[in-house]
């Protein structure tokens, strides 16, 4: 296969590999590639293939195969390279003189040869000045010297410099070496204009037969600057094969470094697979066995550094070579001598006694390593750049299918089934995380419970729900319409039609106030059960601040609120009626020394059994026997008689509801015949309601039981909440929060259940690099 076709193909395979590259890097990045085991190792190793394959792509596509010609400075690169071309053309004085790196590309036409300059950027000629100031500044002796002599050729020579830099790209076309040498010598080796200038390109059809070839020449790796240390590492990074001048039998440590350097920028071929030394300066020793001894040094150390068989290595004169085959300047014999010298030097270090110069000019060594190299071009670098470019497609393909296989083991490639697997592991998570809160929300709420609603209860909230039924009943009592002056008055009148009638009054009036005492039971059951809904709400709202704040808590708590409210208000309407009803019946309804009231005392006496139970140790003496109030009502008040009977001596101490009693009885009209008769109504009626009254604020509370309806009705929420925990509704209400992103709750969620926009891009990032495997591996 030729060189042509073979870096088509070449560059293709590379491209697909990049492309699977590609796409493997771009999965490996992910954050959750990170959960498949991916490690930076993998990246860095699949980057710096990317690096290797990319410099070799983008040759293989220009059809280019780059040989670095490096060595030392002053090792006689320059000399090499003119020896090369036939042509005295780049500069090769004794002193140093190489400062811009020189690239030599081989073309076919005559037409096609140009030379291309490219000067340095501001920044960049700025960095240079601030490099030389460190090298100057530093310990190496020698490296500081050099550095100091071009800063002060910069500071001499700052218009010209300046000139370069503001110039711009260039470029100059010929038909012969000898037109471009003095711009390439001045760009090069002027130090007036050198240190401006990046780099020079010279393309000519007198660099090699073979097609694509391109030259670096680049100053010496021991130059002192940084710069070229990078510039030469960049190159043989890059390069294809390498050519190096090499001038002591000993390796010298930057020559080791360039070995380093052409190693680390191609790890797939050996070293000795595309190295060639030209062990140069024959004609300097001064016997044939100091050539040799130092030339066979040279050959052991390479064996033993690379193993570069001997035939790579060729001893010869680069400048030898210019000086007999006429091509020298006048500069370059001054350093070398004529070809009288030089053909005596090689008839003594070879020991060839001939006369023909044509036999000398072989001993020189340029057509020996030109011939070495060009068979390489022409026979082997084909072979070699195959191997080569397998070799990162396989390592590439390789690296990719691991990562491939890594991360399909933890995220599958189709979307769907990404996002359901997500969905199921985020669920799974979730409810084991749930399962340990629950655990924390019970203790949560057990320690509220008996800490602030069971230990409460008696200390606070039964006292307060005590006091708040004794203010309900004291305004109701006193709100009770019938109750009005001016309401009982126009029932006493409405019974006048033929005179005032005492008892169809008391029937009259009692039977309005007993409709409306039975209206107020209602009234005051709807309070109380707003009040002890408050205190259910007081639960509510902490299960509520345990659930992040849902909606759904009280429903699920004690269900639809005003179907609640209205549970309590019959339910506490119940509890008041079994006393209320027959207290209210014998105090309002029934007159004193009624059948009625008589009929009730009887029927009645357990209930009011229990009330006489529940009367309060301090309670006023007056009620302290519910019947025997009924027997004889008011008359306890106003009939001294009676009083000191009952009471016997104590009755001093119902002097206060008398008072009371007086006060309610003064509001009664004194105008009319029947104002005594009106007033003792009033008096009997006024003092069954504050009988009433009494025995609802003092017995009634504790006899219906309000205080174990209380009891139980915060039980129950207590046990509501128990069996929604364990049925699983809290945990729905949880488990809707979370998918509803509820702030609250986001913020104590571990990271991972946390709101994630799902994307598919692990997927589609798997899904690609699977197909760009599949294709990659069926091109081959």
């Amino acid at each position: 296969m030729d060189w042509k076709k073979a870096s088509i193909i070449n560059a293709k395979r590379l491209e697909q590999a990049l492309d699977v590259e590609r796409f493997a890097r771009q999965l490996a990045e992910l954050p959750q590639a990170r959960q498949a085991g991916i490690t930076q190792a993998q990246l860095t190793a699949l980057n710096e293939e990317r690096e290797q394959a990319e410099r070799q792509r983008q040759r293989l596509e220009k059809g280019e195969f780059r040989i670095a010609v490096v060595g030392l400075e002053k090792a006689g690169k320059s000399t090499f390279v003119n020896a090369w071309l036939g042509c005295d053309l780049l500069p090769a004085k004794s002193l140093r003189c190489t400062f811009t790196t020189t690239q030599i590309f081989s073309v076919k036409e005559e037409t096609e040869q140009r030379l291309e300059t490219q000067p340095k950027t501001n920044g960049e000629f700025s960095r240079l000045v601030a490099e030389l100031n460190t090298v100057a500044n530093g310990a190496d002796d020698t490296r500081a010297k050099n550095a100091k002599e071009d800063l002060a050729t910069i500071q001499q020579y700052q218009a010209t410099l300046k000139e370069v830099l503001d110039e711009g790209a260039r470029a100059k076309h010929f038909t012969n070496l000898e037109e471009i040498k003095d711009a390439l010598r001045k760009y090069v080796a002027d130090a007036r204009f050198a240190h401006a200038m990046h780099e020079a390109r010279l393309y000519t059809c007198r660099l090699a037969e073979a097609e694509g070839i391109v030259f670096y020449d680049v100053p010496g790796l021991d130059s002192g600057l940084a710069k070229h240390i990078e510039e030469s590492r960049d190159m043989l990074h890059s390069c294809d094969a390498v050519i190096l001048i090499q001038r002591y039998p000993d390796l010298r440590g930057a020559e080791k470094d360039l070995i380093k350097f052409a190693r680390e920028g191609d790890r797939h071929i050996r070293l000795e697979d595309k190295m060639f030394v030209f062990f140069g300066r024959m004609d300097s020793f001064a016997t044939r066995e100091a050539f040799q001894r130092d030339f066979q040094h040279a050959v052991q150390a390479w064996r033993e550094e690379a193993n570069l068989p001997s035939t790579r290595i060729i001893g010869g004169s680069a400048g030898a070579h210019l000086v007999l085959h006429g091509m020298a300047e006048s500069e370059t014999l001054k350093d070398l001598g004529d070809q009288q010298k030089i053909a005596a030097d090689l008839r003594r270090v070879t020991g060839e006694n001939t006369a023909e110069l044509d036999t000398l000019k072989t001993l020189t060594g340029i057509d020996a390593i030109k011939t070495t190299i060009n068979h390489y071009l022409n026979h082997e670098r084909v072979a070699i750049v195959e191997r080569r470019c397998t070799a990162l497609f396989e390592t590439i393909l390789r690296h990719s299918e691991d990562i491939y296989r890594q991360v399909r083991g933890h995220f599958p490639e189709d979307p769907d089934e990404a996002r359901r697997r997500q969905d199921e592991d985020r669920n799974l998570a979730f409810n084991q995380w749930w399962s340990a809160r629950q655990d924390q929300l019970k203790a949560e709420f057990n320690a509220y419970y008996n800490k602030e609603v069971s230990a409460d209860f008696n200390a606070n909230t039964l006292r307060g729900f005590n006091q708040r039924y004794e203010e309900i009943v004291r305004e109701n009592m006193a709100k009770l319409p019938a109750r009005a002056a001016a309401q009982r008055d126009y029932k006493f009148f409405s019974s006048m039609q033929h005179g005032f009638d005492p008892d169809a009054a008391n029937r009259e009036w009692r039977e309005a106030l007993y409709k409306d005492v039975r209206q107020m039971i209602q009234e005051i059951a709807a309070k109380l059960a707003v009040e002890l809904d408050q205190d259910t709400q007081k639960i509510s709202e902490f299960v509520t601040s345990q659930l992040w704040g849902s909606d759904r808590v009280r429903h699920l708590l004690v269900g639809d609120t005003r179907q609640f409210q209205e549970r309590l208000q019959y339910s506490l309407k119940a509890l008041f009626l079994r006393f209320v009803r027959p207290l209210a019946e014998a105090l309002v309804r029934a007159p004193v020394n009624s059948q009625t009231r008589m009929n009730i005392v009887r029927d009645s006496g357990v209930d009011i059994e229990i009330l006489d139970y529940y009367y309060p140790e301090s309670g006023e003496i007056l009620y302290r026997e519910l019947k025997q109030y009924l027997r004889h009502g008011s008359k306890l008040l106003t009939d001294p008689a009676v009083a000191k009977n009952m009471f016997s001596g104590q009755s001093d101490k119902i002097d206060k509801i008398r008072e009371i009693l007086k006060n309610a009885v003064a509001g009664v009209s004194e105008q009319g015949v029947d104002q005594e008769n009106r007033r003792q109504v009033v008096e009997e009626v006024e003092a069954d309601l504050l009988a009433l009254e009494y025995y609802l604020l003092h017995s009634l509370f504790d006899a219906a039981g309000f205080k174990a309806f209380c009891q139980q009705e915060l039980e129950n929420l207590r046990d509501r909440y128990l069996e929604r925990m364990n049925d699983g509704s809290w945990g729905g209400i949880a488990g809707n929060e979370w998918r509803n992103g509820n702030s609250l709750m986001v913020a104590e969620l571990p990271p991972e259940l946390r709101p994630q926009t799902f994307n598919t891009e692990v997927s589609d990032r798997l899904r690609q690099l699977g197909i760009a495997i599949q294709q990659a591996r069926h091109s081959v």
